[in-house]
């Protein structure tokens, strides 16, 4: 999400940020990939909530924060919702955001594509930026 360079009126002091990513499951924990296994969420944490903490800094430089959180990960295994709230948890405190604010569900994608036969797993966020 690019917000350098953004112009606000006096009417609006809001932006709306997309993010979307994607990996292989891989058979072991690993910084650039996604195991099957209870390592998944922790794999996925430690290099995803460095990016983050970095974009939360460059939003605050730019003059925004974080209204609100909702994310999807779309996998069919493991089971997300085990995870919810320790990871909404972190994302609240890496977005300094209440833990209401955030909004974390998981979903399958019905056995299809890559995710569906259990090689990757997907993410997408959406984030509302407010204007201080």
């Amino acid at each position: 999400m690019m917000i350098t360079g953004t112009t606000r009126t006096a009417r609006s002091h809001r932006l709306l940020g997309f993010s979307w990513d994607q990996g292989p499951i891989q058979s072991a924990p690993s910084a650039r990939g996604w195991t099957a296994d209870h390592h998944t969420v922790v794999s996925i944490e430690v290099g995803s909530r460095v990016l983050l903490r970095a974009a939360v800094e460059a939003i605050a430089r730019a003059g925004w924060k974080i209204g609100n959180v909702d994310a999807t990960v779309i996998a069919e295994r493991p089971k997300i919702a085990p995870h919810v709230n320790a990871m909404r948890a972190g994302i609240a405190a890496d977005c300094r955001v209440d833990d209401g604010a955030v909004n974390i569900k998981g979903k399958t994608s019905e056995k299809l594509g890559y995710a569906g036969r259990g090689e990757g797993i997907a993410a997408h966020a959406v984030v509302l930026l407010l204007g201080d």
